[in-house]
């Protein structure tokens, strides 16, 4: 309807206006010329009408579209008119704010009727100056009428510009009325939504559910008090379950290892203590097999040598009467020869006897000095010991069985060659002995049978020395014979006595390692123990400062929240203001405290990871000591096997040579003599098996000394651990307590500044 008549009205402004002009063409051009001036403005201030409508009707149509809820604002507004976005947004927002006019239209109104005033005022005097120059330019009567006929008709032209304006003046305040009054109407539509679907973006709205907001968080104060009382004992409960079984954890790597310890020891010593006792007991029976051996071999030696005199003396009786003084002279010659070829072979033997006394004692004092340092090594350096690897191990093993087979073997080539040298050169002289002998029994039979008759009053006498000097000489090498025993039985009882004494004292010696292990392990342990109690009073004294510090941060949040909700009650407009405020510092202290809540679930994850890193170090190192212990023992093994081989083979050498005693003297002399070279390497050989079982010492010391280093590290790793997430812990209450304080600092500053507002409300009021 109010476009109908919009329209209307514009149409009969536009006829008047039409008409008028139509009426001054030809006639009157200046009225013609304010007519169309007037057409103009009647056509502008039209244009700006209809804009103005234009908007008013998006409004409308926006307004007519609305839902019943309206969620977005923005998108509702880019709707709008670009002239009518801002004042519908304050008006919504809760601010009067007035719908934009039309700001020409009015002034136009007001100039149209100004335009036709001023066309006819301008008729008016072109009238007049007419009337004027009819009246002066003659005095007929009938001259003066048709001069003031014409000036009148002008003037009821000019009056017709006063109507042209004075209409569309009209019309077009009328037409500003209608679009005013549609604007109004729209105007009124908006005010009702804003009470319904814009509630929720005015100011009044947002105070209220602020306002709502804050009493229910200050409800929900005593509950988050409560669950932070609940999380603080959660989290204590927690530091004292991962303290337990911490100290659960270090109390059964302790025992393992302790006990891992104690069983290395042990089957060390016990394995030791079987090897040394079994090569003692071997070489004993090796030295009493040897001299019973040699005690039937010596006395059939002596039954032999009388067998073989008594026939020599019948033999040399029975001649006597043809050969007797050339006998005589050849025979106490050849007596002169044999007697210094046995002292020679006795002196020879006795000097190899002493060579192999030096030998074995310089061997043995050699091993003693040997053990006595790697021992010292071994008590110095065990505290240093570490992780063993097996593969070095193997290798070493490998090479010491490869060293040791190819020790055996060279001593045995090398006795092989001097006994088959030895009897080589004892077979060449027994061949050159007999070819002279030969010779010489000729030579003395053909001289003999030449002076038979010069020796037969002498032989009687002779063959009373001969068998004399043989009876002596035979003695001799009896008693000689026997010394030899008896210095291969002292031999024997010394080397006895020493392996005896050497036994004694690796016992000593693996008894105070076995002590030296013990003191630092329970010492070692008191240490990880103490550290590990250190550990959990510093988690314990750290929960109970978080539990009270969020204990007073509930209590004191409860008193200033109390003090503000009474200050608001009183000052609603100062309460505004403060709850805004604080509104905005409870969601930063809510995402601080969520921020440490995270903080500290990161860091019992942490704990958690450390806790599992621990176990699994503890397990790696319970392996690594289970590796070292296998490898020690079958070290141990290996070499007692060696050793024992080496021994039996030895002895079985010994055996042999003892067996070769059943020939001749020089026979005996040289089989003692390569007794002695084989006695000498078999001095060689225990040195270098002493060689290599000090090299197997100072490997089983390095992988100890390594095993060592591996624990302090990983202890020293858990504790620089420990210490990093309690500075964590620290800082962590050291951040909250300061952000504490500067909440409630802030809070004390909003109390004074609300109290002055509050003072003035009340004077203003009052």
């Amino acid at each position: 309807m109010s476009r109908l008549f919009f329209a209307a009205a514009f149409l009969l402004g536009a006829v008047a206006i039409v008409w008028m002009g139509a009426a001054f063409i030809g006639s009157d051009l200046l009225a013609l010329t304010v007519t169309a001036i007037i057409a103009v403005v009647y056509s502008m201030g039209f244009v700006e009408l209809v804009q103005y409508r234009q908007a008013t009707a998006s409004l409308t149509t926006a307004l007519s579209g609305l839902q019943a809820e309206e969620v977005e604002l923005e998108p509702w507004l880019s709707s709008l008119h670009l002239s009518l976005r801002n004042a519908v947004r304050l008006r919504i927002e809760g601010e009067r704010v007035g719908l934009p006019a039309p700001v020409v239209t009015p002034y136009l109104v007001g100039l149209l009727v100004m335009l036709g005033l001023l066309g006819t005022f301008l008729g008016m005097v072109d009238t007049l100056q007419g009337a004027v120059a009819a009246l002066e330019g003659t005095t007929e009567l009938e001259a003066i009428r048709a001069g003031l006929a014409a000036p009148i008709n002008g003037l009821g032209l000019a009056f017709g510009t006063s109507v042209a304006g004075v209409a569309a003046s009209a019309m077009l305040g009328l037409s500003s009325t209608l679009s005013r009054r549609q604007r109004m109407n729209a105007t009124r539509d908006l005010d009702s939504h804003i009470a319904g679907a814009f509630r929720q973006f005015s100011l009044v709205h947002n105070r209220q559910q602020t306002f709502k907001a804050m009493q229910l968080q200050a409800n929900a104060l005593p509950e988050v008090a409560e669950r932070l009382h609940s999380l603080a004992s959660k989290i204590e409960n927690m530091g004292d379950h991962l303290g337990d079984k911490l100290m659960a954890n270090q109390e059964s790597f302790h025992q393992s290892v302790t006990s891992l310890y104690t069983d290395l020891a042990q089957s060390v010593d016990q394995s030791l203590q079987k090897s040394v006792a079994e090569s003692g007991q071997q070489a004993i029976e090796s030295g009493r097999l040897a001299a019973e051996a040699i005690k039937p071999l010596l006395q059939q030696l002596m039954v032999d040598i009388n067998t073989e005199s008594q026939k020599t003396h019948q033999q040399l009786t029975h001649t006597a009467s043809a050969q007797l003084e050339h006998l005589n002279q050849r025979f106490a010659d050849t007596s002169e020869t044999v007697t210094s070829a046995w002292k020679q072979g006795l002196a020879e033997h006795q000097q190899a006897n002493t060579c192999l006394v030096d030998s074995i004692s310089a061997s043995f004092n050699q091993f003693s000095g040997q053990f006595e340092q790697s021992s010292q090594s071994l008590l110095t350096t065990f505290d240093q010991s570490a992780s063993a690897r097996a593969e070095q191990q193997a290798s070493s093993d490998h090479t010491r069985l490869q060293l040791w087979t190819t020790s055996f073997e060279q001593s045995q080539q090398q006795i092989t060659d001097q006994q088959q040298q030895a009897f080589s050169a004892l077979t060449n002289e027994f061949k050159t002995l007999s070819a002279d002998l030969s010779s010489q029994w000729q030579q003395a039979g053909e001289q003999a049978l030449s002076r038979h008759q010069q020796l037969g009053d002498s032989a009687e006498q002779t063959s009373k020395a001969m068998v004399d000097k043989v009876k002596a000489t035979s003695t001799d090498m009896l008693a000689e014979v026997n010394r030899l025993v008896g210095a291969s039985e002292e031999l024997v009882n010394a080397r006895i006595e020493s392996e005896a004494n050497w036994v004694n004292i690796h016992s000593d010696r693996m008894t105070e390692i076995a002590s030296t292990l013990n003191k630092e392990f329970l010492a070692l342990r008191e240490q990880q123990s103490s550290q590990a109690q250190q550990a959990l009073e510093q988690l314990s004294r750290l929960e109970t400062t978080a539990a009270t510090q969020l204990a007073s941060l509930g209590k004191e949040l409860e008193e200033p929240m109390t003090r503000l909700i009474e200050t608001a009650s009183e000052t609603p407009k100062a309460a505004a203001e403060v709850i805004g405020h604080l509104r905005r510092e409870i969601s930063n202290n809510i995402e601080r405290d969520n921020s440490l809540l995270e903080e500290r679930a990161r860091i019992m994850e942490q704990l958690t990871s450390l806790s599992s890193a621990l176990e699994q170090t503890t397990s790696g190192q319970r392996e690594a000591i289970e590796l070292m212990v296998n490898s020690s023992a079958t070290l141990i093994n290996d070499i007692s096997e060696q050793m024992n081989k080496q021994v039996g083979s030895e002895v079985a050498k010994l055996s042999d040579i003892a067996t070769t005693f059943t020939g001749s003297a020089t026979e005996i002399a040289d089989n003692f003599a390569g007794s002695a070279i084989e006695m000498s390497s078999l001095g060689e050989s225990f040195g270098v098996a002493v060689n290599l079982f000090t090299e197997s010492n100072g490997n089983l010391v390095e992988n100890l000394h390594r095993i060592e280093q591996s624990l302090d590290k990983s202890t020293s790793r858990s504790d620089e651990q420990l210490a990093y997430y309690v500075a964590q812990a620290r800082e962590i209450i050291d951040h909250s307590m300061l952000s504490q304080q500067s909440i409630f600092e802030q809070l004390q500053q909003l109390g004074g500044k609300a109290k002055p507002t509050t003072k003035k409300v009340m004077e203003e009021a009052s």
